[in-house]
């Protein structure tokens, strides 16, 4: 999975400025030119227990008044890879952002909305700069550091159907590593009998032994 970040900082720009740079940059994710098969609620925003909301809240939420820290808010894009198709884009996001929380420790103020309007559909989070301590209650920078950016980008791959993907793609290889064998069994001089067979079926049981092996040794080695 591919990690963005950037945030926006107190010690770089005013209250007014930071609001009014979250309301555009809110603005375009919502209303930026759609994809054939994208509708217009599939352009609204949704969090932890919230769907289908619009622009206007999320920007009020985001910049409440209390802060703590310098960052007003972090802007977050999440690309899963090509081999790690997501079939539920909100329940992966929602299972994404639980770990984080649960790796800081902190309760997060988050966003979301997905686009498929490029070649690679990806979802973008808008999160506060402030969460509440778990453990106790008060108000707390929330910062993410290149550790934190590893963390996401393997939960990406865990929480997609990346194992299902190697599974099958896996599973193509093999049959069509047969299909070779098949065409490779036409080719051998003599009659068309169950002898010509045999030899085929001893062929595909020692590439299967094989494989089987390689594949024991690597897990006793882990």
């Amino acid at each position: 999975m591919i990690f963005k970040t950037q945030n926006v900082r107190a010690s770089k720009y005013t209250q007014a400025k930071a609001t009014s740079f979250l309301g555009n940059h809110l603005k375009y994710l919502q209303y930026r030119d759609r994809a054939h098969q994208e509708s217009r609620a599939d352009r609204l925003f949704f969090n932890a227990q919230q769907e289908e909301l619009n622009w206007r809240p999320v920007a009020k939420e985001v910049m409440q008044e209390e802060r703590a820290g310098d960052i007003y808010f972090h802007r977050m894009v999440f690309s899963p890879a090509d081999d790690e198709p997501v079939p539920d884009w909100q329940a992966w996001t929602r299972a994404l952002m639980s770990d984080l929380e649960k790796r800081l420790g902190k309760s997060l103020t988050w966003y979301a909305v997905h686009h498929q309007n490029t070649a690679h559909p990806h979802m973008h989070v808008i999160m506060r700069g402030t969460g509440i301590d778990r453990e106790t209650g008060r108000a707390v920078p929330v910062t993410l550091n290149p550790q934190d950016f590893k963390f996401l980008r393997d939960k990406g791959r865990e929480h997609s159907e990346y194992e299902n993907q190697r599974f099958l793609e896996q599973t193509i290889r093999d049959l069509h590593e047969q299909d070779s064998m098949l065409q490779e069994l036409e080719l051998i001089p003599g009659e068309r009998g169950p002898q010509k067979h045999e030899l085929w079926w001893y062929r595909l049981s020692r590439q299967f032994s094989t494989k089987v092996k390689i594949e024991l040794n690597h897990s006793r080695n882990e």
